[in-house]
């Protein structure tokens, strides 16, 4: 008898625990959102989405006349309505766990960005290796709306040249929600974001025909980190001082630097190798911050007479090298300091780490401690490593 009522007690259990794709949802019926941008539309939020087109992007021979990707677009009071109104013209559901690419309108980021982040921060979907930009001189829509050529998705062709620009480059940064997020609730630290525009003709960024040209008439280019306070955009950071934002918080992997040469002309070396030390202390109430950068260089370029034969001239291109990273560094921070008075380079952080008992006195009036108050000294140690294939420029040897 207590067999049978196990058996029964089973049967009626087993339909329960066996249900584990109840919320299965099929690819047939979804719309896998590769970027979104979010622009502000008076006082509502314009949110638009970049769509693949699967038909296309799965064929083996893709047609020239229908572009890989949709741009939907829908303006409500908050982002999920204006998302959710957007199924009135959409055939499937939008499906954002695939997100490449997060758009935020320049009009938006100067008003604030907070309450956007807060949706996709509790939206459950949504994975946070997404990267983040700020669109300059246009809005999200018309970003998104930019057909790019080599990579079919234009939301890919952003998310790969934002990384090669970060590891080769170096004026950019890829940062992510969760990076976003810590930078907005941290009292020593403000947050800044690269800046995305539209390079070329507009009216033919979202022409499939301008694909078909040798010279595309059109494209994006990431240019300048924009510089935040708290949650709303201050300005942008010109290139220089941008590279020289990333020397500063060590995330310098690859770059181009030029430097003069003695008599005229220039050596462009590639910086192969970066890392950026930085520390803190607390004198007298008054904090100062020592940074040490440390570089390995390659020459790649040479269009002055120097002759790198000589240990001398080596000796003098790493001096003349390290007086180049030094002023980057030190004009980067000085144009913060005195343009938009917020720390963007983390020095807040540092101090506190230092010496947490002055930290809780600095703190609350940090943004001026910083602006005028506080020392920071830079050192370098530049060091070339290999010249190329050759020692001296060929065009040495014939004068």
């Amino acid at each position: 008898m207590k067999r049978k009522a196990f058996l029964f007690l089973l049967v009626l259990i087993l339909p329960v625990v066996t249900t584990g794709c109840w919320s299965r949802r099929e690819l047939s019926n979804l719309a896998i959102v590769g970027a979104i941008g979010i622009d502000k539309a008076g006082k509502q939020y314009e949110v638009t989405v970049q769509v693949m087109d699967p038909g296309i992007v799965a064929a083996k021979k893709p047609s020239s006349e229908r572009p890989p990707s949709v741009i939907y677009h829908a303006i409500g009071e908050t982002v999920p309505q204006a998302i959710r109104r957007m199924t009135t013209v959409t055939p499937r559901y939008l499906y954002f766990a695939h997100l490449r690419m997060l758009i935020l309108g320049e009009r938006l980021a100067k008003e604030g960005i907070r309450n956007t982040l807060d949706f996709l921060s509790r939206n459950n979907e949504l994975r946070t290796d997404f990267y983040i930009a700020v669109s300059r001189g246009a809005t999200a829509r018309e970003v998104l709306g930019v057909l790019t050529p080599l990579e079919q998705l234009p939301a890919n062709t952003m998310f790969k040249s934002l990384e090669v620009s970060k590891e080769t480059w170096a004026p950019t940064v890829h940062v992510q929600l969760d990076e976003l997020m810590n930078d907005l609730t941290s009292d020593g630290k403000q947050p800044v974001l690269t800046g995305i525009r539209i390079l070329g003709d507009p009216e033919q960024a979202a022409n499939q025909q301008s694909l078909l040209r040798t010279e595309v008439p059109a494209g994006l280019q990431y240019t300048g980190l924009a510089v935040f306070k708290e949650d709303k955009l201050q300005g942008w950071l010109n290139e220089k001082d941008s590279k020289g934002y990333n020397y500063t918080k060590n995330k310098v992997d690859r770059t181009i630097g030029v430097t003069p040469c003695p008599e005229g002309g220039k050596i462009s070396s590639e910086v192969i190798n970066s890392e950026t030390e930085v520390k803190g202390k607390v004198i007298k109430g008054r904090p100062i911050i020592n940074i040490h950068v440390r570089i390995e260089q390659n020459v790649q370029d040479v269009e002055c007479k120097m002759d790198l034969t000589k240990k001398e001239s080596i000796a003098d291109l790493d001096q003349r090298s390290n007086q180049t990273v030094r002023n980057i560094v030190q004009d980067a921070i000085k144009n913060v300091q005195t343009k938009y008075k917020v720390d963007i380079f983390g020095f807040g952080e540092v101090i506190r780490r230092a010496d947490p008992r002055a930290w809780r006195k600095l703190e609350q009036n940090w943004d001026r401690t910083f602006t005028n108050d506080l020392q920071v000294h830079v050192t370098t140690d530049v060091k070339t490593r290999r010249l190329g294939t050759v020692t001296n420029s060929f065009l040495q040897t014939e004068q």
